[in-house]
């Protein structure tokens, strides 16, 4: 489980993945994320696009589309998330993913609602 923080002003819940491995290919610099899921009691995660791999890896870049499903579980613990993600409903998809954007170096991406 991972302890909640916060994104932006909007405080984000616990929510379990559980153990999960992801094998990403990784050539010339550039790591790609295809089609990449993990699915976990709370939330499952989709990823595409990719990151080129510099050294230090704090310098690494990231172009990466990741969409955010809440499962009903983690929907029900707060009463504050349904209300919340309607103000999202433009960058859900039809399998009821919320994509987010995530652009620029590794330690300090920049967030932006994307549809995936």
């Amino acid at each position: 489980i991972e302890k909640g923080g916060k994104m932006g002003m909007i405080p984000v819940p616990e929510r379990a993945l559980g153990d999960r491995k992801v094998e990403v290919p990784i050539q010339d610099g550039k790591a790609d994320f295809k089609g990449v899921k993990l699915a976990g009691t709370d939330l499952e995660v989709a990823m595409d696009g990719n990151m080129l791999v510099l050294w230090p890896v704090a310098r690494s870049t990231l172009n990466l589309t990741v969409g955010l499903k809440p499962t009903e579980k983690l929907l029900g613990s707060d009463p504050l998330l349904r209300p919340i993600l309607k103000n999202f409903e433009f960058a859900k998809d039809n399998e009821g993913f919320y994509g987010v954007g995530l652009t620029g170096n590794i330690l300090h991406p920049r967030p932006t609602p994307r549809r995936r």
